[in-house]
């Protein structure tokens, strides 16, 4: 498992305190649930449905870095399945995850 991460483990709290801080750094309500990222309370379960796309309600401006971080997070992170096994994020789960388009996941 080296070089991989595991959603809702401490380096996936990481990146997503890192988009939730810029986003209420740039506008004062930023996107649904920052708050709760912000404050350790979690990353959004809510967002299970595998057809559900994420769309930000506001337009957010990100450097180069957070960009090349959030492509790391897709690129990196496995999710457990029921039977044990191990897969890769999906580029519509990751941006979801992120709250963020899945365009900046294009590398």
């Amino acid at each position: 498992m080296l070089g991989r991460r595991i959603i809702k483990g401490a380096n996936e709290k990481q990146v997503a305190q890192l988009f939730a801080s810029v986003r209420l750094s740039q506008h004062e309500d930023g996107e649904p649930r920052d708050f709760d990222i912000m404050n350790n309370t979690g990353v959004a379960d809510d967002l299970e449905d595998p057809e559900f796309e994420y769309m930000p309600t506001k337009r957010y401006s990100y450097s180069r870095e957070h960009k090349l971080a959030a492509i790391d997070y897709f690129q990196t992170t496995w999710r457990e399945n029921k039977d044990g096994t191990y897969e890769r994020l999906s580029n519509r789960y990751a941006s979801r995850r992120l709250r963020i388009t899945r365009k900046m996941l294009h590398s």
